[in-house]
């Protein structure tokens, strides 16, 4: 279930509702509040990093396919779908006014239609549905330049995303926030929409072999980095000697997870605020903390999926419009494209991968992290350096454990 921080109208995500005059979203990111900032601030970084109508050259293609992960479905989860084989030829595209534009869409028109912020996709989902084509794995790449470890480093971001065509609350909530969820809605169908199943590895081809640096993984509306080398410990996962890295799907939710071998529990939130991130990073959970919830994945059957490789500028990425119907409730609305998928001061790859550096233990990041993402929301430059300082000594093995 993944939208991104503060969107129009995918509203950071509840995980839960709670109940009293009338239904509030008690994980709901900051309501409405600063909307308009938020578009204007991407609209502002998309003029600055207009995002190509090419493909990436077959080189860049190959390395995407080489590092692609495997992928771990829990028993009975809904497997993901071709986006444009599949979930858009299923359904409506409307103008502002309520006005169908297409009954049968597919890539050119929703594509004639991206930048219109008032076009809505709605999609016609029936349970139980066979699949118009195989699910893929959508790849793109991206570069980014940072000092790190003693050396200016060119880093290469293989992002890697699947596609869901609705999207559930975390599998655990507590009796009170699953009892309003069924009250109010469908906590099995919270949305429709889910493409911000990010993956991201990160190597510096600089070295020979490739040194595999990090990976990034999107739980909700945060991110979370784990080191892939330096001392092993806190915030480490191990590289896969052939270079796949498997990942498992969360029950309900279908938020990316490090792959176990065995069922897990995950702590969830809809967003990062300093009562969650305290929860997050150093376990504690105050009495007032209510917005939280935990993912489970119950990695059953694995998916080795097929690369497909879309141009930056496609609708998939950039649709600002909504790709799945509009519904009342905060939270439950379909996203836009899958570039919205955090604020706009967080896009630049290196940011997203240092600021979101956080491990059980590392209380210097608790400061550093929601200053970093205060700033990012009202448009200012985060600095790098106490998120690069946290990962180096990771890295060292001179971090707190």
């Amino acid at each position: 279930m993944s939208h991104g921080f503060l969107l129009r109208r995918s509203v950071p995500r509840p995980v839960a509702l709670a109940v009293a005059v009338a239904v509030t979203a008690v994980l709901a990111a900051c309501g409405e509040a600063g909307v308009d900032d938020f578009e204007a601030q991407f609209e502002n970084w998309y003029a600055e990093n207009p995002p190509s109508a090419a493909l990436p050259p077959p080189d860049d293609i190959a390395l995407l396919e080489r590092h692609r992960p495997l992928y771990w479905l829990g028993a009975g989860a809904e497997p993901p779908v071709a986006f444009y084989e599949d979930y858009i030829l299923r359904g409506i595209l409307y103008d502002g006014a309520g006005e169908v534009l297409s009954d049968e869409v597919d890539a050119a028109t929703l594509n004639r239609h991206a930048r219109d912020p008032q076009a809505l996709f709605v999609h016609e989902w029936s349970a139980g549905a066979e699949p118009l084509a195989p699910p893929p794995v959508y790849g793109r790449i991206k570069r980014d330049k940072i000092f790190l470890l003693g050396a200016e480093r060119e880093l290469v971001f293989l992002t890697y995303t699947l596609v869901f065509a609705r999207s559930g609350l975390p599998s655990e909530l507590s009796w009170w926030q699953e009892l309003a969820a069924r009250i109010f809605a469908d906590p099995d169908d919270w949305h429709q929409l889910d493409h911000y199943i990010n993956t991201t590895i990160v190597l510096d081809e600089g070295e020979s072999p490739a040194l595999p640096v990090a990976v990034e993984f999107q739980h909700h509306n945060y991110t979370r980095t784990w080191r892939l080398g330096g001392a092993p410990g806190a915030g480490y996962l191990e590289w896969p000697r052939d270079g796949r890295l498997e990942v498992d799907i969360a029950l309900r939710s279908n938020e990316a997870y490090p792959h176990r071998g065995e069922a897990h529990r995950w702590r969830a939130a809809s967003f990062m605020n300093e009562k969650v991130a305290r929860w997050f990073v150093l376990g504690e959970r105050s009495p007032s903390l209510i917005g939280i919830a935990y993912d489970h994945t119950s990695p059953v059957t694995r998916l080795d999926l097929p690369l497909e490789v879309l141009a930056p500028s496609d609708a998939f990425y950039t649709f600002r419009g909504s790709l799945g119907a509009r519904r009342r409730l905060p939270g439950r609305s379909g996203p836009p494209g899958a570039d919205y998928n955090t604020l706009a001061g967080l896009k630049r790859p290196v940011v997203s991968l240092f600021v979101s550096y956080w491990r059980e233990g590392l209380e210097e990041w608790l400061t550093a992290g929601l200053s970093a993402i205060g700033t990012a929301w009202r448009g200012g430059e985060v600095s790098l350096d106490p998120f690069v300082d946290f990962f180096e000594a990771d890295w060292r093995g001179e971090g707190v454990e």
